[in-house]
């Protein structure tokens, strides 16, 4: 019976045990995690005093998160009597420590006046761990005389393996939601980063949200100047320390921006760069990272604590150093953009000077242009009236060079012409009437002809009757027709021939002329069509020029919205191409 009994205790022990596991694994943090283990220790193994012992492998040190009716003199005599022993060995062994009488028990004798004035008797203490992460105890207590029976370590094993669970859930839960929370403040530095139009702005806002992200207590941000001196950033610097340039070679910050590798301190005053101001501001723990804009360090980050037993981990170092590179490239941003406002600044003032320039220069052209076609019609006139005898006989060497006269007046005037149409077509100040091209260029076909009889020249045309009329002014069309005719005219020898031709590609217009003449040679083909470019040799065996007909070509065309294109070979000859929108009248 009495083994009927037992067994039937057991049984609803570890029945309300399962129950409540759920409630300790539902668990969202320590605090809910702590009442729940004290009520099942004091209802399931009669522990009315419970103690949760944390080891931190790292620090090699033991802190209790949770005690329950226990004193926190006890508590801090414990954890002091624990860093006199051989540390966390003991918290290794797999087998509970079962103590049944702590006035008696051989090993309690370090503490055992702590205990009995503690008030209690007898006590289990279970190992706690969860893989990779943690190590510990619970320790459950009684105030009677009344040891723990092979059943309670049983139902005590388990408890401990729940709450190593529970806590190892917590601990990932909070680990997932600070990635979480992390990873939003550092898509808020981000962007804040990438907001910033200048560079104190951005630095300000770098060095706080950092420190804030990692929970430091400061920071400051280091530029190389000129590669010699490293200027400082400051966030919340302790007045102590006196931030002034900082010479190169000297100091943590140059350390980073010469070695490029980032630093991870628990006692700032380890490092071998350590500045002893720091140290005695009360600087203790400590990151640096490098900030690069490509292959070049040009700054660090650096990030403090002032507060004792504070500890950055790696993680806060991973972050860092992704605030570091994003920094570099923020800064690199910044100066690119400033450089650019000023290259864009420079600019405008040049192209302002060169606007106004360009309006002197029209004003001249306009100036000289109305002064000049008076005098020289008046000129002309007067020639013309000597060379026909009206103001009396001349002989023949008066009357040549009269001629002459007569041919630079005529020269000098279309120069005026021509520079008043440069100047049209830079304006655009042209008409825009319906303009018929294969009737304008038949119009004019017939004083070509004349003139290539006169020059032994065959003139031949193909030109399309029914092609799309042109928006354009007729006048300067004319003259486009005209510059290219006379071009040919010029470089064509002798017995060669020249062709013009006219057709309709769906909506546009083509006109081409083709000579057989002298041709361009391909090195000089991209300067044709330069203001006074004229291609020097033999080319200019027959006619003088200015060097602004083709010139005049190229800006009347385009100021049509057309396109002009040449082909020539030396000795085989020259074709233009020019190309117009147009549209039909159907």
């Amino acid at each position: 019976l009495r083994l009927f009994a037992r067994g039937h205790r057991r049984a609803a022990k570890q029945r309300l045990l399962a129950e409540k596991a759920g409630q300790m694994l539902a668990a969202s943090s320590l605090r809910e995690l702590w009442p729940q283990l004290a009520a099942v220790a004091a209802e399931l193994l009669a522990a009315y005093r419970v103690g949760i012992y944390l080891y931190d492998e790292i620090s090699k040190t033991l802190t209790c998160p949770f005690a329950y009716n226990l004193s926190d003199a006890y508590v801090q005599n414990l954890l002091a009597q624990f860093m006199k022993s051989p540390g966390a060995k003991g918290l290794s062994q797999v087998e509970p420590i079962v103590i049944d009488d702590v006035a008696a028990h051989p090993e309690t004798a370090p503490l055992r006046q702590a205990m009995l004035q503690e008030g209690f008797r007898s006590y289990v203490t279970f190992t706690l761990r969860a893989p990779h992460s943690m190590v510990g105890a619970l320790a459950l207590y009684r105030d009677e005389l009344r040891p723990f029976t092979n059943d309670d370590l049983d139902i005590g094993q388990t408890l401990t393996h729940l709450i190593a669970v529970a806590i190892r859930n917590i601990q990932l839960f909070n680990e997932t939601s600070l990635s979480l929370t992390r990873e939003q403040q550092l898509n808020e530095i981000t962007r804040a980063m990438n907001g910033s139009a200048d560079l104190p702005t951005l630095l300000a806002n770098v060095v706080r949200m950092a420190a804030e992200l990692v929970n430091a207590d400061a920071g400051l941000i280091g530029l190389v100047i000129d590669n010699q001196i490293i200027t400082y950033y400051p966030y919340n610097i302790p007045r102590k320390i006196n931030l002034t340039p900082t010479a190169k070679g000297r100091g943590t910050g140059w350390r980073l921006v010469e070695t490029g590798q980032p630093y991870l301190q628990s006692n700032y005053g380890d490092h071998s760069q350590a500045n002893l101001t720091w140290i005695k501001a009360g600087v203790r723990a400590a990151i640096g990272v490098p900030i690069a804009a490509g292959d070049a360090q040009i700054g660090s980050l650096e990030l403090l604590s002032l507060t004792p037993n504070k500890r950055f981990t790696r993680r806060d170092l991973a972050l860092v150093e992704s605030i570091g590179r994003q920094a570099g490239i923020s800064i690199q941003n910044i100066r690119h953009y400033a450089d650019a406002r000023q290259r864009v600044g420079t600019l405008a003032a040049t192209l302002a000077k060169q606007e106004e320039l360009d309006q002197l220069k029209n004003q001249f052209i306009q100036n000289v242009s109305h002064e000049l076609r008076t005098p020289l019609s008046i000129i002309l006139g007067h020639a013309e009236l000597l060379r026909m005898g009206r103001m009396g006989q001349l002989t023949e060497e008066q009357k040549h060079s009269l001629e002459i006269v007569s041919r630079r007046v005529r020269m000098l005037a279309r120069l005026v012409e021509d520079l008043k149409a440069l100047l049209a077509a830079e304006t655009q100040e042209f008409r825009r009437d319906e303009v018929n091209l294969a009737q304008l260029m038949k119009s004019m076909l017939a004083d070509f002809k004349i003139k290539a009889s006169e020059a032994g020249v065959a003139l031949e045309s193909d030109i399309q009757e029914d092609v799309p009329v042109v928006m354009g002014d007729s006048t300067h069309l004319r003259r486009v027709f005209d510059n290219l005719m006379s071009n040919a005219f010029k470089f064509t020898p002798d017995g060669g021939a020249i062709t013009l031709r006219l057709w309709g590609d769906h909506t546009d217009v083509v006109m081409e002329v083709s000579d057989s003449g002298v041709g361009i040679p391909e090195n000089k083909l991209s300067r044709i069509f330069e203001r006074f470019y004229q291609v020097d040799g033999t080319v200019r065996r027959r006619y003088e020029g200015t060097g602004l007909g083709l010139a005049l070509v190229k800006e009347i065309v385009e100021a049509h919205r057309g396109k002009v294109t040449v082909h020539s070979e030396v000795d085989m000859g020259t074709t233009f191409r020019i190309r117009l929108p147009g549209y039909s009248l159907r």
